[in-house]
């Protein structure tokens, strides 16, 4: 009797065991097959730009990919038509904070403004600025507009866009939420990484 308790005993764990290991794959497996795995929330935070603007084909939109990047490097430029006041430094800065908690992929982000004022007593560390006319400007907040969906009331004449080292624009946003920002830029480069 006691031998059959043992023999059943060992029998249920063996059950569990390959369940707890087995179920999971399975799982994912149904998930992956039925395509319902595509329809699982994945949270961004930025808004995507899609298809990519490829800032090349613009002429007047050329100056910010001249930004002396290397293979595998972002960069992430706020723009603002007026010159840097407090609203901007405060996004410069936000901006900077997440470039030095994103470890080892700290080196491949940079930081640049986009102003057709840029005021040289900014004491912004380590900062690409790129300074354009008004028109430069309008001609972004142009394609921002027709390529990104927000409401009619939005205004896309300031915010960071996400460059990369070919002069694709990725991601638009309207304010830096620095939690977010961390989330969409780690995996952007964790996904970008040339080995």
């Amino acid at each position: 009797m006691n031998q059959k308790k043992t023999s059943q005993h060992k029998r249920l764990m063996l059950i569990f065991l390959v369940s707890i290991f087995v179920l999971p794959i399975i799982i994912a497996k149904i998930l992956i097959d039925t395509g319902m795995a595509r329809d699982l929330a994945t949270e961004q935070y930025g808004i995507i730009i899609e298809p990519a603007v490829d800032l090349n084909a613009s002429e007047s939109l050329k100056p910010l990919t001249k930004n002396g990047l290397a293979p595998s490097e972002w960069i992430s430029i706020y723009f603002e038509p007026d010159g840097c006041q407090k609203e901007c430094q405060r996004e410069i800065s936000a901006l900077q904070d997440v470039k030095k908690v994103l470890g080892k992929d700290s080196d491949r982000l940079k930081i640049g403004l986009f102003t057709s004022k840029f005021d040289s007593t900014l004491e912004l560390e380590q900062l690409v600025t790129l300074v354009g006319g008004r028109g430069e400007l309008e001609e972004l907040k142009k394609i921002l507009s027709e390529n990104i969906e927000l409401s009619k009331d939005h205004d896309t004449s300031r915010g960071v866009v996400v460059i990369d080292w070919r002069g694709y624009m990725m991601l638009y946003y309207p304010v830096v939420d620095q939690y977010g920002f961390k989330k969409d830029i780690s995996k952007l480069l964790r996904g970008s990484r040339i080995r």
